[in-house]
């Protein structure tokens, strides 16, 4: 569904402030546009309300949302919506519907979805265990760049699920994961390490990826490191500046303290009690102590 000029602005304000946290404004813009049928603006407004974003977590609402972007082809609404009955989110748990949406998504091109559908398959949930599936959709997903399915194709080569054993397949897909940050697949290639799994140029990649791995690890601690010392270094650099420029600035009149010499010492003097004695008035010496 193309937007308006309008719908466009709306929805990208909706975002931006979604991604500030300023949930009450994006969910407001994303309602809007929501109750006028853009899908988008569904899913989004669904997404909120399933992770009680800016609002109380209601499953309910969210799947109404869901359903009318899914029904006008949002194929992340119809992943989600799988999800919920995946994981009975706000409705009973049931496989095979969620099956059935991942299907949908899948069919669409959705990445999760396909690899959701991938573990539907592996373990037989909703649908008949199929590990051949299983693999099928995983390469699907891990294609598009899903790092859970890459792991999930490193485990099936190594262990020989749905596909002949093969290491080296295996330790491919384990450092796809891993250059994704998986720590699992990190796990992973450090027991066929351990294990020497394989023939010894399986391991012997292992070991040199690993040495990369570190190398590659030391040079980004050493750029942290020189990246702070610059950072500080600018820091000072700042304080010094503005320490001059402070020094430089003429002094406010409010600011300026005046000298005021200090009082000379007075001579001693001879203390005159005036005694009033009668009409006529008689001073009367006193010596200076």
């Amino acid at each position: 569904m193309m937007l308006s000029a309008g719908a466009q602005a709306g929805f990208q304000d909706g975002m931006k402030a979604y991604m500030s946290g300023n949930y009450p404004v994006a969910l407001k813009e994303f309602k809007a546009l929501a109750a006028k049928g853009n899908a988008a603006a569904q899913f989004w407004a669904g997404w909120m309300y399933s992770e009680g974003s800016g609002v109380p977590q209601d499953y309910s609402t969210a799947l109404s949302w869901y359903t009318k972007a899914a029904g006008q082809g949002h194929v992340e609404a119809m992943s989600s919506i799988g999800e919920m009955y995946d994981k009975g989110h706000g409705v009973p748990q049931d496989y095979t519907r969620a099956a059935a949406w991942y299907l949908k998504a899948s069919a669409l091109g959705s990445a999760l979805a396909q690899y959701r559908l991938g573990v539907m398959y592996a373990f037989g949930l909703g649908v008949s265990k199929d590990e051949k599936q299983a693999v099928s959709w995983y390469i699907k997903a891990a294609e598009k760049g899903n790092v859970d399915a890459q792991f999930q194709l490193g485990h099936m080569y190594r262990v020989g699920k749905g596909v002949t054993q093969d290491y080296k397949i295996a330790v491919n897909w384990y450092f796809k994961a891993v250059q994704q940050g998986s720590i699992d697949a990190q796990r992973e290639l450090g027991e066929m390490y351990r294990q020497k799994s394989g023939n010894p140029e399986i391991y012997q990649e292992v070991e040199l990826w690993y040495r990369r791995v570190a190398e590659q690890t030391k040079q980004a601690a050493e750029e942290q490191t020189k990246a702070e010392a610059e950072e500080q270094a600018k820091a000072n650099e700042r304080a010094r500046t503005e320490q001059k420029n402070r020094a430089a600035e003429p002094i406010r009149a409010e600011e300026r303290t005046t000298f005021v010499a200090p009082d000379k010492p007075k001579p001693k003097q001879d203390v005159r009690l005036k005694l009033d004695i009668g009409p006529a008035s008689m001073v009367h010496a006193q010596p200076s102590p």
